[in-house]
């Protein structure tokens, strides 16, 4: 067996559920009340910490960006926590999400949750917006309203897709694709809002599993396929479990899976045909794919599992880490 899959075995072993990221900022370290610091940068507008630590957009009819030019990526994930403000406001719009790609003010691919009928109900969001600016956005309106939400954002080249979990039970609610229209380019990762929202808990992954295209159902006796971006020319290991609680890693790092029976068996090698091309290279793109024969059992409808990816080197460990991709067996 892989060196790097033996070590990844000895990490789970390690235990602890912690949140799932390869840099994460849960705002706790700054003093309320004061403007966000480094190593955030703020694109526009005037972010800040909030009593029960949350980043907070200016009370201002306003785009507003605040990003983290350390983790710059053309291909990446992020998500964050998205808190509608109910306190009073010079302006009752709100709205807010992730950006990727953000090199300033008005060049990002963001995605946000927005209260479109602030009139009517003030205290909850109740569209989402996948945008690329400049250019345009896919909306997804008609949702229950919702106070908070998690809310992800991945893309790979012209490929964007956002998820979003709007009853925090942890598994994602909604989604919403798009293809850009902008070339592909490298940006920092960071936090969009508007008219004093709060954002929380911002995670980001510097690879990425999604589903393959066109996209197959996962029902008993299908095959269904994830597209993988991470580090070119580099190993990988994919693996699945029942939950995503978190491995940590003993540099900080977290895998976002849970160290469960599933996963075991997943790494092991023993399902080869269960389990396809778990184990192999990126190419020079840093790309590649895995797939997964679910078994002809109708009793597997209804069960969600998580899956993911993680480059590696033998000598130097565990590189790029994928987000958790979620598959819910339906019928």
């Amino acid at each position: 067996m892989d060196k790097l899959i033996l070590s990844l075995l000895v990490v789970c072993l390690l235990g602890g559920a912690a949140s799932s990221q390869i840099w994460m900022d849960d705002f706790e370290s700054y003093t309320a009340s004061n403007p966000l610091p480094t190593p955030w940068t703020l694109h526009a507008g005037a972010w800040t910490v909030e009593a029960g630590q949350v980043a907070q957009a200016e009370a201002k009819f306003l785009w507003q960006y605040a990003v983290n030019s350390s983790y710059a990526y053309q291909d990446c994930v992020a998500q964050c926590l998205v808190i509608k403000n109910g306190g009073t406001t010079p302006h009752t719009l709100q709205f807010g999400g992730v950006a990727l790609r953000c090199t300033n003010a008005s060049t990002a691919v963001m995605v946000k949750v927005q209260n479109n009928s602030y009139t009517t109900n003030p205290t909850a969001f109740d569209s989402i917006w996948l945008y690329e600016r400049p250019g345009s956005g896919t909306a997804k309106t008609g949702i229950t309203p919702f106070p908070k939400a998690l809310v992800r954002l991945l893309v790979i080249d012209q490929r964007a897709e956002t998820h979003v979990d709007t009853d925090l039970d942890g598994i994602w609610d909604h989604k919403v694709t798009r293809t850009l229209t902008n070339t592909a380019y490298s940006g920092p990762v960071g936090l969009a809002g508007f008219g004093a929202v709060q954002c929380d808990d911002f995670d980001v992954f510097d690879a990425v599993m999604m589903d393959d295209t066109p996209i197959v159902q996962p029902q008993p006796n299908t095959t269904i396929k994830f597209v993988l971006r991470g580090l070119p020319n580099t190993r990988f290991q994919a693996a699945s479990s029942l939950g995503n609680a978190g491995i940590p890693l003993p540099d900080g790092r977290v895998i976002p899976l849970t160290a469960d029976s599933l996963f075991f068996f997943s790494v092991s090698g023993l399902a080869p045909t269960l389990f396809i091309g778990y184990n192999g290279t990126l190419d020079a793109n840093g790309d590649s794919f895995v797939e997964i024969a679910l078994p002809n059992i109708t009793a597997l409808v209804g069960v969600t599992f998580f899956n993911g990816f993680a480059n590696y080197s033998n000598t130097l460990g565990i590189l790029n880490i994928s987000n958790d991709h979620q598959v819910t067996i339906v019928p």
